[in-house]
C-alpha cells in the first residue's frame, strides 16, 4: 500500500530540511503512516521512524522494502517510557506532525544537535469548532509553538485555516542555537544565578570605599582562590561533586563537567578575574562603573531575554529585547558612580551591551566589563 501524501508544510520547506538532514539522522516522531519520513527517505535521508503502533510501522517497512529504501524502525511509547527514551544531542532534524504530548517538548529539544532543526505541525484549539480532535490536551493554544521555541531561532511560523480537508493548524520550524550547548539553565535556576549579581555589587562598592591597593590585594586573593578551586576540581572528582552539591543549581552544564572536560572556569571565577583586572589597570571609578554595568546589565539581559525575547541577533541565542534591558538598566549606574560623564557612560554602556549580545571568543563575563572600561578610557584620555 502507498503512504498518504506528506504534509504540505514539509514539502514547502523541503530544501531547508534536506540541508539540515545532511548533518545527522532524522527522526519522524509519532510517525503514524510514515508519509513525511518516507518523503525524505526517498531523497536519500537517513530517517528513523518511531511510533507505538506496530501496524503503522509494519506498513512503513513494507513500503520501504518495495521502494528499496533503507529505514530505521523503532516501536516505542515515549509517553510511558516503554521501549526507551530520546537521546540527547543526536538528531539533526526532528519532525512531529499531528501529535501533541506536552511533557515531551523538553526532551525533543534536547534530542536535537546544536544547529539542528525541529519542524512541528499539529492542530490548534480552533479545530474543536470543526470536530475532532477536540480534546484540549491534543490541541495547541495560540502561539504555543512560539513559546516552546522562544530560545531558538524561529525560521518559520504559521497559524492558519487549511482546506482539503478543512482544519486549523499551527506549525513552526526552529533551529537550535549552537551557543545553547552547555549554556541553558531552567529559568528558575537562571533567576537564582542572576540574583547572585545583587550581593556581588559589594565588589564595586568596595572599590570606591577602600584604597586602591587594598582592593587589588583583596580581589587578587579571592580571584586566585577561585581559579585554584576550578583547577583542583578538574583534577579531583570528589571536590567537583562537593562543589556541585552546594552550587549545582547555579551552574551551567558545561561548568559542571570540569573533571570530564578538563579545566573549566565558572562564571563567578570569570567575573572575579574581570574585577581584578579592572582595578589593576583602570582608574577606580572606571573599574567600579564597568563591573557594575556588567553585574546589573547582564542579569537584566539574561532574565528579560529568556522571558520576553522574540527577535534574535542573527543565529545567536541572544535577543534584542534582552539587549534593550541590558542598556536601560546599565544606564542607571551612570549617576551613581562619581566622576562619570553622561555621554561617556552612555557610550560605554552601549559598547558593553553590544559585547554582551554578539558572540566572541572570550567569555562574556570578561569581555563585557573590559569593553566598557576600554571605551571609557579611550573617550576620556585618548580623544
Amino acid at each position: 500500500m502507498d503512504a498518504p501524501k506528506p504534509s504540505g508544510y514539509l514539502t514547502e520547506h523541503a530544501d531547508l530540511l534536506l540541508c539540515a538532514a545532511k548533518d545527522g539522522p532524522t527522526l519522524d516522531l509519532a510517525c503514524g503512516s510514515g508519509q513525511n519520513g518516507l518523503y525524505l527517505a526517498e531523497k536519500g535521508v537517513e530517517v528513523h521512524f518511531w511510533d507505538r503502533e506496530e501496524q503503522g510501522l509494519d506498513n512503513i517497512k513494507s513500503i520501504a522494502r518495495v521502494k528499496g529504501l533503507k529505514v530505521f524502525i523503532r516501536q516505542i511509547d515515549l509517553e510511558t517510557g516503554q521501549g526507551g527514551a530520546l537521546p540527547a544531542d543526536y538528531f539533526s532534524l526532528i519532525m512531529v506532525f499531528r501529535y501533541l504530548h506536552r511533557p515531551l517538548i523538553s526532551d525533543i529539544k534536547k534530542a536535537v544537535l546544536p544547529g539542528g532543526i525541529v519542524i512541528y505541525e499539529t492542530f490548534t484549539t480552533r479545530q474543536a469548532e470543526l470536530g475532532k480532535p477536540s480534546n484540549p490536551d491534543f490541541l495547541l493554544k495560540e502561539n504555543e509553538l512560539l513559546e516552546w521555541f522562544r530560545d531558538w531561532e524561529i525560521i518559520d511560523h504559521r497559524q492558519a485555516r487549511l482546506e482539503n480537508p478543512e482544519r486549523y493548524m499551527a506549525g513552526v520550524i526552529a533551529r537550535k542555537p549552537q551557543a545553547m550547548v552547555d549554556s541553558q539553565l531552567p529559568y528558575k535556576h537562571e533567576l537564582l544565578r542572576k540574583a547572585v549579581h545583587i550581593p556581588a555589587l559589594i565588589i564595586p562598592a568596595g572599590m570606591l570605599m577602600l584604597e586602591r591597593h587594598q582592593s587589588i590585594i583583596i580581589l587578587g586573593f579571592v580571584t586566585i582562590l577561585a581559579v585554584s578551586l576550578d583547577l583542583l576540581r578538574a583534577r579531583h572528582t570528589l571536590l567537583n561533586r562537593w562543589i556541585q552539591k552546594i552550587f549545582g543549581l547555579l551552574m551551567r552544564p558545561g561548568e559542571k563537567a570540569a573533571s570530564e572536560a578538563g579545566v573549566v572556569l565558572n562564571g563567578a571565577t570569570w567575573a572575579l578575574i574581570s574585577a581584578f583586572l579592572l582595578i589593576l589597570i583602570f582608574p577606580v571609578n572606571v573599574a567600579a562603573f564597568s563591573i557594575s554595568v556588567f553585574l546589573i546589565g547582564d542579569a537584566a539581559a539574561a532574565l528579560a531575554g529568556r522571558r520576553f525575547g522574540r527577535i534574535k541577533w542573527g543565529r545567536s541565542s541572544k535577543t534584542m529585547e534582552g539587549s534593550l534591558a541590558f542598556l536601560l538598566t546599565a544606564l542607571m549606574v551612570i549617576p551613581i558612580i562619581p566622576g562619570i560623564k553622561f555621554w561617556t557612560g552612555f557610550l560605554a554602556c552601549l559598547g558593553a551591551c553590544l559585547a554582551e549580545a554578539l558572540p566572541g571568543p572570550v567569555n562574556d563575563n570578561l569581555r563585557v566589563p573590559l569593553s566598557a572600561a576600554g571605551i571609557m578610557v579611550f573617550l576620556e584620555y585618548v580623544l
